[in-house]
């Protein structure tokens, strides 16, 4: 019922962020509450980005969760974590495509892992003929600086070039100075590939 730590470094610790226990299954994040009310939005939506699925039952039960009302609604399920690349199979039958959170698979892998993770997720995605969106870090110091890095620029045409659908940038556009900048980046590196 609770975790002892060790504080071993310097970084800076921030409030609403979520803990995270490598290859430890967290029932808080993995439950998906039957009663949660998703509203007339799911009306109103074309697809749901969900996270925390680790399996395929999962999936099911988010979509049982949706109802007629949200039966319309393309299902992308997050990869995020070991137990979700673990059953990726069973998840990407039961989905309608896959959204790579290359930050959440960061944090339960050696980095040099996440990449090999995200070229075999793009491959099986582009082989069932699902669409894959790649999420996480993508331009990531646009957020701050008007113009990207070269790694950068080449991280986004490599996920192109290995088949990805369509690239995410949350902290560049949703709380950076250069949102405008930082698509526009972005999509000259994807048309380039």
């Amino acid at each position: 019922s609770c975790v002892l730590t060790q504080v071993v470094n310097d970084c800076e610790l921030r409030s609403l962020q979520g803990c995270r226990i490598p290859g430890r299954r967290n029932e808080a994040i993995a439950r998906i509450d039957r009663d949660w009310d998703l509203g007339p939005l799911v009306n109103e939506v074309d697809f749901i980005a969900v996270g925390s699925m680790l399996c395929g039952d999962d999936v099911h039960r988010f979509r049982e969760m949706l109802g007629k009302r949200g039966q319309h609604a393309l299902v992308f399920s997050r990869i995020e974590t070991r137990a979700g690349l673990k059953n990726f199979e069973a998840i990407l039958k039961a989905s309608d495509g896959i959204l790579v959170s290359r930050s959440g698979l960061a944090l339960e892998m050696p980095l040099e892992r996440t990449v090999l993770a995200q070229k075999a997720i793009i491959s099986r995605c582009n082989a069932m003929g699902k669409p894959v969106i790649i999420s996480s870090q993508v331009m990531e110091s646009m957020a701050f600086s008007m113009c990207p890095s070269l790694a950068e620029v080449s991280d986004v045409a490599n996920a192109v070039l290995d088949g990805t659908d369509s690239l995410v940038l949350p902290a560049a556009t949703s709380q950076g100075a250069f949102p405008e900048a930082a698509v526009l980046a972005c999509s000259r590196a994807c048309c380039e590939a």
